[in-house]
Order: structure tokens, then C-alpha cells, then sequence
């Protein structure tokens, strides 16, 4: 719909008739992901993605609450000049990074979902409408 050209009411009306396969297309795929078992439907991943967000901005947050840079002494008795924090943090800190890294994974595969069924048809029909012009 974005690269539908609007300079005259004749080309907006001429891009959206163009454009009407694709919009049934997305219409009745998200129906059908409305509709299935496991209900994968854009706005669920919109939350999922806001989610994996605020725990990335929690993780930051802590880091910069609780991290300081100093000495470190080591076992063989040296010292280590490098960031350091209170262990139970760094433990949060683990833990909320493997629960965003799960939501990244499930907004990957909950985007492969929603979306490659859509680019998939959408490319067979550029390559027949194609093939139909130089055949």
C-alpha cells in the first residue's frame, strides 16, 4: 500500500485495483492465524516484542546500577583493574537475558510464521505474471 502512487486520482485508483490480490492475501492469512491451533496473530507479537524490550531496558538499567569499576583479586593473587558487581546481580542479570533471548527466538519464529507464507505468494505471483508477459 506505501508504494502505491498517489499523484493523480486516476494512478491511486489504478495501484489499488494492482494491490487488491495482496491485501485478500494478508486479509485471509491473518484470519487463518486467528483461527489456528496456536494463535500467532501480529498483535501478540507486537506484545511479545514490547516485552523482550522492557527486559533488554531492565537488563541496561541494572547494569548501570550496580556495575563499578575496580580492583578484582584473582586466585593467583593479583589484582584486576575491570568491572564488577554483587554476584546475585549478575545472576539476575543471566537470568533476564536468557528470557529476552527466548522472546527474541519466539518473535523470529513467530514472524517466519506470519510473514513467509505472505512473501512466499506474493513472489509466485510476480514470477507468473512475469513469465505471462515474456511467454
Amino acid at each position: 500500500m506505501i508504494s502505491i502512487d498517489r499523484s493523480s486520482p486516476q494512478q491511486k485508483i489504478i495501484g489499488l485495483l494492482r494491490a487488491v490480490p495482496e491485501l485478500v492475501d494478508e486479509m485471509t492469512h491473518i484470519e487463518h492465524l486467528s483461527r489456528s491451533t496456536i494463535q500467532i496473530t501480529p498483535t501478540r507479537l507486537n506484545i511479545i516484542r514490547d516485552f523482550s524490550t522492557i527486559l533488554a531496558l531492565v537488563c541496561c538499567a541494572l547494569v548501570l546500577a550496580f556495575y563499578e569499576y575496580g580492583l578484582e583479586l584473582d586466585e593467583s593473587g593479583n589484582y584486576l583493574l575491570g568491572p564488577t558487581a554483587d554476584p546475585d546481580v549478575l545472576f539476575g542479570i543471566k537470568i533476564l537475558g536468557y528470557i529476552q533471548f527466548c522472546t527474541a527466538i519466539m518473535i523470529l519464529i513467530g514472524e517466519l510464521i506470519t510473514r513467509a507464507h505472505l512473501i512466499i505468494r506474493s513472489s509466485w505471483r510476480h514470477y507468473v505474471e512475469k513469465n505471462r508477459i515474456e511467454f
